[in-house]
């Protein structure tokens, strides 16, 4: 039987990644210069403490900023710093020069807008953070400049709308999350166009009718959820349009005796193998 659960994921865990990634350019970076001459100092200075930025040979949390570069010159990075944490724009580059993203700190927290780009300068994301957490609409991008996930977060948890799209433009998936858990009508579209599948979801559990579609139009299953758990009659077909299995369910399990299964020529078996051969 099949089963679909949207995810949020992807977006939290990409836009994290830039204070981890950001983190480690500070440890492992090999850039030669040492100062660029404004009073800033060079990340070879700097040493790291359970995430506090102190000037080596120094106790005291570092306050300034923070710069690198590459070998050829170029920008690398440039933080702001305050009493050992980032504090203020953060901002990094690819070595072609292209900004590679800009993320607003406070008191070593994302907070405000952050922006990542791919190396070719389309940008890659967009959100705002409050005490270092999602707050607001975050939106990624495919390569190509096509929008990939727009979601809505309140204190770090997905809280909203969101929607999704292939990367041909295609609208992949719609729904609403109510404080990080998956509520309301969820649907969800092949690269083609064609609905794939539709249903409701309460309380992060799927919830009453909930039906998948083949990739060509023709309907592929039939399913209904009470609290989670598949109840009643459940209805399948092959992708000719030949019906390959029905089943009734209760709290999940399959009612025995109740399974009765199709071959594609219509012809009655006694197997979902034989049904599928």
């Amino acid at each position: 039987m099949k089963y679909s659960k949207p995810s949020n994921t992807s977006i939290t865990a990409t836009m994290k990644q830039l204070l981890v990634v950001a983190l480690a350019i500070f440890i492992v970076s090999c850039g030669e210069k040492k100062s660029d001459g404004d009073g800033s100092t060079h990340i070879k200075k700097i040493r790291i403490v359970e995430g506090t930025f102190y000037l080596k040979n120094s106790d005291k949390p570092y306050t300034g900023k923070i710069i690198d570069s590459f070998k050829n010159g170029g920008k690398k990075l440039e933080f702001n710093i305050k009493n050992g944490k980032p504090h203020g724009l953060s901002t990094q580059w690819y070595e072609n020069g292209k900004m590679q993203a800009k993320t607003n700190n406070r008191d070593g927290k994302h907070d405000g807008l952050t922006e990542r780009w791919y190396e070719n300068g389309q940008k890659e994301q967009e959100g705002t953070y409050k005490e270092g957490k999602e707050n607001g609409l975050v939106v990624l991008w495919y390569e190509n400049g096509q929008k990939a996930e727009e979601t809505t977060y309140k204190g770090g948890e997905a809280n909203g709308p969101y929607m999704s799209w292939h990367e041909n433009g295609q609208k992949e998936s719609e729904g609403k999350w109510k404080n990080g858990q998956q509520e309301g009508l969820v649907t969800e579209w092949y690269e083609n166009g064609q609905k794939k599948s539709e249903g409701n979801w309460k309380n992060d559990q799927q919830e009453g009718l909930v039906t998948f579609w083949y990739n060509n139009g023709q309907k592929e299953e039939v399913q209904n959820w009470k609290n989670g758990k598949s109840e009643g009659l459940v209805t399948s077909w092959h992708e000719n349009g030949q019906k390959a299995m029905e089943a009734t369910y209760k709290d999940g399990e399959v009612v025995e005796g109740s399974e009765k299964f199709w071959n594609k020529k219509g012809e009655e078996v006694d197997s979902i193998e034989e049904a599928e051969q």
